[in-house]
């Protein structure tokens, strides 16, 4: 007796996965309308691929041209055969399939069919019919970051970058910088952004241009702090042509050289570090690079180009979160809502992270957007953000 799993396919990218997730199956068949119900053909294959990685097998994808429901009514009697068990998910089903779902199960008997659904957000099996004990099963199975992008019919240019904690060289660094330049966002910002190669080669992190005004004491203000713990040494300046640089001696890990290439890495990578350590989410990529349409033409750069600062994977949803060195605006809360849903899918949670605190007009804008709101997190403590990150996303 084999055990065939039918879904009603969802543009709802998250509706389609909770049962081949939490189950196992000798067969899965997707039915969807057409045409404007049908999976594009990348996200056809992510999930071709999901269930192949997990089965071992690829879906059978049946169109059913007509959505009523005496038309996906004969669609599951087409799929019948005699001794097999059949489990229908009814998470995303248009209302015509559940009606459909009902029928068939009346007409092939409760021993043969059996109707469930799932709470998207808590991964729960909510319904079951005829009753099962595993009603209140978790997730067997977690999708990473790139997995989820992949079943939004998104490819990611690059694997998403994770990081691990673990041996403590790039957490010791992390909260180092943090530390030393977390009040001086705007310094550190400008300190970044002087990047100064003189002979027009490679970046050189041992040189920088000494500019006028505000940018040079900008970098002197930064660079005093990182000598003050022992980040920069053995510093001199010098004159080449009419412009004067400072040499230096950078005393950093390798593996955490790429923190001060970037003013916002350092802030990307202290969320990335609290929210490992709160233990919510069982996946956290930093840097995330993706093109808008996923059409990239041989030789061309994908347009546009963006970056999402940080994914992090709760209960197999995504929340895709912008990390901002300043008071956070408006117009960040837009940019993280329109790239969350895009990438994301439904149900994808727009997160803005932000060092300075943020006024009671963004703070209402975030709330009626949506937008999960972190702000002022130079003033918190890496046990205050495991504790506001909890309170945000929930424990459960």
């Amino acid at each position: 007796m084999a055990k065939v799993l039918i879904e009603f396919y969802s543009q709802k990218t998250n509706e389609n996965i909770l049962s081949i997730l939490n189950g196992r199956f000798e067969k899965v068949c997707f039915l969807y309308s057409s045409p404007k119900g049908a999976p594009s053909p990348a996200k056809k294959e992510a999930l071709t691929s999901l269930v192949e990685k997990l089965f071992g097998f690829a879906p059978a994808f049946y169109e059913i041209r007509d959505l009523s429901i005496g038309a996906a009514l004969a669609s599951l009697h087409k799929l019948w055969n005699d001794g097999d068990k059949y489990f229908i998910d009814i998470t995303g089903g248009d209302e015509a399939f559940i009606a459909a779902a009902g029928l068939f199960s009346s007409q092939r008997g409760t021993e043969n069919v059996s109707i469930h659904q799932y709470d998207v957000f808590s991964g729960k099996k909510r319904l079951c019919y005829p009753p099962c004990e595993e009603i209140n099963e978790f997730f067997p199975h977690y999708l990473s970051a790139e997995d989820l992008l992949a079943l939004n019919g998104c490819i990611p240019l690059e694997k998403p970058a994770y990081y691990s904690f673990s041996d403590g060289i790039l957490k010791k660094e992390v909260l180092r910088l943090w530390e030393a330049i977390k009040t001086r966002p705007k310094e550190w910002n400008k300190f970044c952004a002087l990047d100064r190669d003189p002979d027009g080669e490679n970046h050189s992190p041992n040189q920088r241009e000494l500019l006028p005004g505000d940018d040079g004491r900008s970098f002197r203000s930064i660079f005093t702090r990182l000598k003050n713990i022992g980040v920069f040494s053995d510093e001199k300046v010098i004159h080449l042509g009419n412009r004067d640089y400072m040499r230096f001696s950078v005393n950093v890990p390798d593996e955490a050289l790429f923190l001060y290439d970037k003013a916002g890495t350092v802030l990307e990578m202290y969320g990335a570090l609290c929210a490992h350590e709160s233990g919510l989410f069982h996946d956290v990529r930093v840097g995330v690079k993706l093109d808008w349409d996923g059409i990239l033409a041989k030789g061309q750069m994908p347009n546009p180009y963006n970056e999402i600062d940080l994914v992090l994977m709760k209960n197999n949803l995504p929340i895709f979160v912008s990390c901002k060195n300043m008071i956070p605006k408006n117009d960040h809360l837009y940019e993280i809502t329109v790239m969350a849903k895009h990438y994301g899918g439904h149900f994808a949670t727009p997160a803005l992270f932000c060092s300075e605190n943020a006024t009671e007009g963004v703070r209402k804008r975030a709330e009626e957007m949506g937008v999960v709101l972190i702000d002022g997190i130079r003033t918190k403590t890496r046990k205050m953000m495991v504790a506001v990150l909890e309170k945000k996303f929930g424990k459960n």
